[in-house]
């Protein structure tokens, strides 16, 4: 979980799964918040997540980074995008935190973020984009 949520929600909210692949992270992961991440979220069953009210997630960013080759959707870390459709699917959760890097909704021309956007859509959910954490808690620089 992100240290925004963390610090500015952590009485509210409690934490039903936590999902890192890399071995390193978890490490860390585990060190900050006392919790050992569950591996590959594309091998973990969404029956098998107990419910929830919400999703906050940040697919890796490699995949459409500058910083990275920007294969999208082609990159299979690109992909883990659709893993927290499926999900959001089958529990419906009230709202989804999605984060990614600052080219994200330019990324392939708009194509990218148009594809997230129908496909939260069809899952029956109202797109925000560009929100700022600043925007989102009144605070000042």
């Amino acid at each position: 979980m992100c240290w925004f949520f963390k610090e500015y929600l952590k009485t509210a909210l409690k934490i039903v799964l936590s999902s890192e692949i890399d071995k390193n992270a978890q490490k860390t992961y585990y060190k900050n918040y006392n919790e050992m991440p569950h591996g590959d979220i594309t091998l973990i069953d969404e029956k098998e997540i107990p419910k929830h009210d919400i999703i906050l997630a940040g697919f890796p960013c490699q995949a459409f980074s500058i910083a990275g080759h920007r294969k999208g959707f082609d990159d299979t870390r690109g992909t883990l995008f659709f893993d927290v459709a499926r999900i959001a699917k089958y529990h419906k959760p009230k709202v989804l935190f999605l984060e990614n890097v600052k080219g994200f909704v330019g990324h392939d021309k708009g194509n990218t973020f148009k594809v997230v956007k129908q496909t939260l859509e069809e899952l029956g959910y109202r797109v925000f984009s560009n929100l700022k954490y600043k925007r989102l808690w009144n605070t000042t620089k």
